[in-house]
């Protein structure tokens, strides 16, 4: 295992742990992770390469069960910014669900060639989505929060996300 994913193994360890003490159903809504087979079907489903960073966090954790009470949902704020805190992050199966009418409104809307898929989201459509492809507009593996009226950039990866949470919760 790379020094990248070993620092995001280590990153997530640290929010499980602090949410286990802090939010014990929050832990117990976590999904286990995605297996390499469903990891490659969704990617070629996708007819793109996920990101490693996100690729690893799916393998510790496929998303996580919503709550029945509510659409929004703070788990361990991973995908947050200063002004959008975070929310659930979506199973695999639950974003490639999205994708095609993700990729209908990317078409209709004229925003360019990259590729969105959904990571973690809000309720009304708001959420924050991972660029997945090169040479659009955005940086690849970059996280973005969009509010249907504009983006903003939140992290360089799945995994700076992650660090940064976990050295807030430390």
């Amino acid at each position: 295992m790379g020094g990248e994913a070993q620092e995001l193994v280590a990153a997530w360890g640290i929010i499980e742990e602090c949410c286990g003490l802090d939010a014990p159903a929050l832990i117990a809504r976590l999904n286990p992770g995605a297996g390499e087979q469903e990891l490659q079907a969704a990617e070629e489903q996708l007819g793109v390469k996920l990101p490693p960073s996100y690729r690893k966090l799916l393998t510790l954790r496929n998303g996580a069960v919503a709550r029945v009470d509510s659409n929004m949902l703070d788990d361990a704020g991973l995908f947050g910014s200063e002004h959008h805190p975070g929310r659930r992050l979506l199973a695999l199966g639950e974003v490639l669900k999205s994708v095609p009418d993700l990729m209908n409104w990317v078409a209709e809307e004229k925003r360019g060639q990259e590729v969105r898929i959904p990571i973690s989201s809000l309720q009304d459509g708001w959420g924050f989505f991972l660029i997945v492809n090169e040479g659009g507009e955005r940086p690849y593996g970059s996280v973005w929060f969009w509010d249907h009226f504009e983006c903003e950039k939140v992290a360089d990866s799945i995994e700076s996300s992650v660090v940064a949470t976990a050295q807030l919760l430390k």
